[in-house]
């Protein structure tokens, strides 16, 4: 992984119960360049503009705006932010929804398919370069590699002519136990959403550096897309990250004891808003996977009796688990 600029700097944002980051770092060339990964709910869509506008008046581009999948809590900000009028200029807009096709009537969050195809006939008007993420593709700048390593087009197809079962959400009732508890206790329930299934999975090589982005991906096509990365690169299992994006905001129903046997990764970044995610039983199997590892959230939902006094003393106090708040400041490497 030949490296760029050096510099690497991912901000998550406190987008209430959805996803946004903002990945910056510098290329070969000396300029500073930004994706914007998913754009929260429509509720943050002010927000979501201000970020955009911030970086234009810093004298920086937005390069990607990229939506992992066309659920409301990811696609919102754009959605706001073309109904608003609001010029892409010369960035490029990723984003997987066929068009024409009648959304599932029912899912874990509504598959917001005439939302999605608002937004592509509006920045088809801005005539904004839009184009799909799907298993292949790449993204390249001086320095900078990005694979996509899922959906495949069939898969996409397949979200929007099918009806998704309901996936359960929701405080589950892991929090009456410890993390010590729930460490030995087998993961209980996948997700089933096709929507969520649908997400695009991406890894960005920069500088000797490797981070894994995961949407809200169904956790065998993450271990599936990650062992293809690995194999086609030569690599052996389990590889590297640097850094690993949760899936579905923390759900337990998004990973599976194969983690640890296909990658590694000591840091994790979580978008929750603490009502409805993260599940606890996730942050067990993390640190009975990996050992010592660090939480990375734009919302301190663990400062909400989230954890035990037992939790806090054996995980926290003895820095195992270490909870860092980034609320729109950067995390760099």
């Amino acid at each position: 992984m030949s490296g760029g600029g050096g510099m690497l700097e991912i901000y998550p944002y406190d987008a209430g119960r959805g996803d946004c980051l903002r990945i910056r770092f510098c290329d070969e060339k000396g300029a500073y360049r930004n994706i914007l990964v998913d754009s929260g709910t429509r509720r943050f869509g002010r927000s979501y503009v201000s970020i955009f506008q911030d970086i234009q008046r810093a004298g920086e581009s937005v390069d990607i705006q990229l939506i992992t999948h066309t659920d409301e809590d990811h696609l919102g900000g754009l959605l706001y932010m073309v109904n608003h009028e609001i010029p892409i200029q010369d960035g490029v807009v990723v984003m997987n929804c066929p068009q024409n096709l009648p959304a599932p009537s029912s899912g874990d969050t509504p598959l917001s398919v005439p939302q999605a195809n608002q937004i592509i006939s509006r920045l088809g008007t801005q005539k904004t370069n839009m184009r799909s993420g799907l298993r292949g593709d790449t993204l390249d700048w001086d320095g900078v590699h990005i694979q996509i390593l899922y959906p495949t087009r069939g898969q996409v197809e397949a979200v929007f002519n099918t009806v998704s079962p309901n996936t359960p959400l929701g405080i589950r009732d892991d929090r009456i136990l410890s993390l010590e508890q729930l460490m030995e206790q087998p993961l209980s329930y996948r997700d089933t959403s096709l929507s969520n299934r649908a997400s695009i999975v991406f890894v960005l090589e920069y500088a000797r550096r490797r981070l894994l982005f995961t949407g809200d991906s169904w956790s065998a096509d993450i271990l599936e897309s990650v062992c293809t990365y690995a194999k086609v690169r030569g690599k052996e299992l389990p590889i590297h990250f640097d850094a690993v994006k949760l899936p579905h905001h923390g759900s337990a129903g998004n990973i599976s004891e194969e983690w640890p046997k296909v990658f590694h990764a000591q840091q994790y970044i979580l978008c929750a808003d603490g009502r409805s995610h993260p599940s606890k039983h996730t942050i067990a199997k993390l640190l009975n996977w990996y050992g010592d590892v660090e939480i990375v959230s734009p919302r301190d939902w663990w400062n909400s009796g989230y954890f035990s006094d037992k939790d806090i003393a054996q995980f926290i106090e003895s820095k195992r688990l270490q909870l860092t708040l980034k609320k729109g400041v950067p995390m760099s490497w």
